[in-house]
């Protein structure tokens, strides 16, 4: 596994853009880029290596010089919305309580996250989502305490039966309550998948899922390895939903540039190497 684990990370260190971004996706606005940077950030962050303490500083520098009023947007065309600003939250060391409040924003009065704020109403990209709401919670969790008001509204609009609204992968929405319910045990959990997606990124979030529940995953591991490319990378996938406003279905995006799927593989690896083994 840990073989693994450095070629991922060297992948990741070689698909850095100069300027401290890790892009990837293409979109209709583009290129992701403040997003695809914290997210990968994190993951490269917790693999805890030496070689990568260069690459996660420009990775911050390129964050604080993306910030805009309200937090962290899609890209820099974009406005700022609730995912990429918790995301960026996550990951940098000491942000700016300005965007701490910024992201408090995206909270309606009766829980839920929006995604964004602009959308005016019936616009399904100005409602609260279950996955972007657990994310926001787990940032905001920083700075607050569980028994917080704002926190605790939105823990109770939280339920197993809400559907993720942006992912076209069945372990997203279930990993980020667990990641959640790890920090605040009054959190809903959502019923595990039998069995993972069809993509290298859903394997990855059904290892996290099992080490979260107890398990080292020992299956899963060996498949997410055994799917490795030789650069380090792994395939990339029909991931990322970019719906209808009105709900007239969605086209779904792969990381062109395979790293939101090397990151997420990275990340479940380094947590299941670390996980304590299951007593006979």
């Amino acid at each position: 596994m840990s073989r693994a684990i450095e070629a991922a990370l060297r992948f990741l260190l070689s698909a850095q853009d100069a300027d401290g971004a890790w892009c990837d996706f293409d979109l209709p606005p583009g290129a992701a880029e403040a997003w695809t940077t914290a997210y990968a950030g994190r993951c490269v962050q917790e693999a805890a290596s030496e070689a990568s303490v260069a690459a996660l500083a420009r990775a911050r520098g390129f964050l604080e010089r993306q910030a805009k009023v309200g937090g962290w947007g899609y890209n820099r065309v974009c406005p700022p919305d609730a995912d990429s600003t918790a995301q960026a939250l996550i990951f940098l060391s000491q942000p700016s309580p300005k965007h701490v409040a910024g992201l408090a924003r995206f909270f309606r009065p009766d829980g839920g996250a929006r995604t964004y704020i602009w959308p005016p109403p019936g616009h399904g990209w100005g409602d609260a989502h279950p996955e972007v709401t657990a994310t926001a919670l787990r940032a905001l969790l920083r700075w607050l305490p569980s028994d917080h008001e704002l926190i605790r509204r939105s823990i109770a609009w939280l339920s197993p039966e809400r559907e993720a609204y942006w992912w076209d992968a069945p372990h997203y929405l279930p990993l980020e309550l667990l990641r959640l319910h790890a920090l605040v045990p009054d959190t809903p959990v959502k019923a595990l998948p039998d069995v993972p997606g069809p993509t290298v990124f859903d394997i990855a979030l059904a290892l996290e899922c099992a080490v979260l529940t107890g398990s080292r995953g020992e299956e899963l591991s060996r498949a997410l390895i055994g799917t490795q490319l030789g650069d380090g990378s792994w395939p990339a996938g029909s991931i990322l939903r970019l719906p209808e406003p009105a709900g007239n279905g969605a086209a779904v995006y792969a990381d062109i540039r395979r790293i939101f799927t090397t990151a997420t593989a990275l990340s479940a690896l380094v947590q299941a190497e670390r996980a304590p083994s299951r007593s006979k």
